[in-house]
């Protein structure tokens, strides 16, 4: 009667049950963590231990792993910890995640589908343009590193498409990814509020934390093509704390482009809000905004950013040009000449620098000067096949969104949030498309993420019916990030 009544855990003739080993393996662990307290840091012993928890949560769920990796781009906390240098922290998650991709796509469906679609394909023909341009690099060891570098995001990208599978999943990609651009300019801000600046051109520039933000250009450049996600989201947002915290955003990014001091960042920030404007049903509401809006920011402007945008109507009136443009007029006329030398396949990736302190610096002063323009970089790099598979892609990607904004429409709230994120992705193409008459963007991350976004939207918001392709995916949430063969909209090749 007594046995019957028992926790059935703590019969002794079950033998050693899981719950015995669980805690266990707790007691030693905190013997063990008691003793190396002697030895070792303890923050970096709570560091491992989270980390040993977020791997072991990645080989389980590799949209987690997928989230945590992005983090760990954008962020760089090995730059913030030194540290964490020496434990390779981003190439331990990324060997964590294609790991787990693979072994749950067997478990789930005993085999791994691999998405295939045109702007995948073009993407990876302009990395194949790369790695061919270091057989014909001025400097093949610098070209062959940057192959390493850009290879990573290539990576990335594809395990993006692969595994972002679902509505959910694909609009918690791009909350994460709000999130992280949003940390850049609001850290970014209080570095500058505390003093803790870049002095360039004789003014105070906002800096970034990381060298993820890059120089105060490159920072303004990502604030501008974040921004038309943020004002998307904020006219599709169902609640007022969720727009409060979007407009937090927005300003943030805004008030950073400015601080920046970037002139092409100031171009880009203007042209986007003017296409955002373009899209918009309320254009007379968002005029006046946007009138109150720049008094707002001229008043509160100190002088030197005043001064330093100003130049930009002085130089179309033909004034005199500053020291720093002059640099810039150098690289053009060096990217020219570049492209005359060597039209084909130009002087190699990421060589423009070194091609220029060695072969075309002027008056025999070596110096390795940028192109500070995207398009005089891309025709002294990588010629006219660079040309050619860079504007493919862009023409790819805008093609595709133009198609799924046209199949998305009628289809309630949902398919108009779809249709929000297709528009910024098309908006962001353009602004910055505009920043980089003025920076070196060709190898930014971002063409290839908008180029993931939008197969992993055909994947998620476009299925097939007997009417064609259009309509909201609600399939099932599956971690593998692998699914059947016939519910996508493009070859799927498929390895057992």
């Amino acid at each position: 009667m007594y046995r019957e009544t028992l926790n059935p855990h703590l019969d002794s003739s079950r033998g050693i049950q899981s719950i015995h080993l669980l805690w266990t393996g707790l007691i030693l662990l905190t013997v063990l963590l008691s003793v190396l307290q002697f030895f070792v840091n303890p923050t970096f012993l709570i560091g491992g231990l989270i980390g040993i928890a977020a791997g072991a949560y990645t080989m389980t769920r590799p949209y987690f792993g997928l989230l945590l990796y992005y983090f760990i781009m954008v962020l760089r906390p090995a730059e913030l910890v030194p540290g964490l240098q020496a434990a390779g922290i981003e190439k331990i998650v990324v060997g964590m995640l294609v790991v787990s991709y693979v072994i749950v796509s067997l478990l789930k469906f005993k085999r791994i589908n691999i998405v295939l679609h045109p702007v995948l394909w073009a993407i990876l023909a302009f990395f194949g343009v790369q790695v061919l341009s270091m057989f014909v690099s001025v400097e093949p060891t610098l070209t062959f590193e940057h192959i390493i570098e850009y290879g990573k995001a290539i990576v990335f990208i594809l395990l993006v498409v692969q595994i972002v599978n679902t509505p959910e999943r694909f609009r918690g990609f791009i909350w994460m990814h709000i999130i992280l651009m949003a940390y850049l300019a609001i850290s970014g801000v209080i570095a500058y509020m505390t003093g803790n600046v870049i002095v360039a051109q004789g003014i105070e520039r906002i800096k970034s934390l990381t060298s993820a933000g890059g120089d105060p250009n490159s920072l303004a450049a990502s604030m501008d093509i974040a921004l038309p996600f943020v004002l998307v989201l904020v006219r599709r947002a169902k609640t007022v704390w969720l727009k409060g915290v979007l407009v937090v955003f927005g300003c943030s990014m805004a008030y950073a482009v400015i601080l920046s001091g970037s002139r092409g960042g100031l171009l880009g920030l203007l042209a986007g809000l003017f296409l955002l404007w373009l899209t918009s049903k309320q254009k007379v509401l968002y005029a006046a905004v946007a009138v109150v809006a720049t008094f707002a920011a001229v008043s509160f402007m100190p002088k030197q950013y005043i001064e330093r945008y100003s130049t930009i109507a002085n130089y179309a009136e033909g004034g005199e040009v500053d020291e720093s443009s002059r640099l810039r007029l150098e690289g053009w006329q060096a990217g020219w000449e570049m492209f005359l030398d060597h039209p084909i396949m130009g002087v190699g990736a990421n060589t423009f620098g070194w091609a220029h302190a060695e072969m075309y610096s002027p008056n025999f002063q070596r110096n390795s000067l940028k192109a500070h323009s995207m398009y005089f970089q891309i025709i002294a790099e990588l010629g006219f096949v660079g040309v050619v598979s860079f504007v493919w892609l862009l023409f790819m990607v805008v093609r595709d969104n133009i198609r799924m904004q046209k199949r998305l429409l009628g289809m309630g709230e949902e398919g108009e949030w779809f249709i929000g994120v297709s528009r910024a992705i098309i908006i962001s193409i353009f602004v910055l498309c505009i920043t980089a008459v003025f920076g070196h963007s060709l190898y930014r991350f971002h063409w290839l993420l908008v180029g993931a976004l939008t197969v992993a939207m055909y994947r998620v918001a476009v299925v097939p019916t007997k009417d064609g392709l259009k309509g909201i995916d609600k399939g099932k949430d599956d971690e593998g990030g692998s699914e059947p063969e016939d519910k996508l909209q493009f070859p799927a090749a498929s390895v057992r």
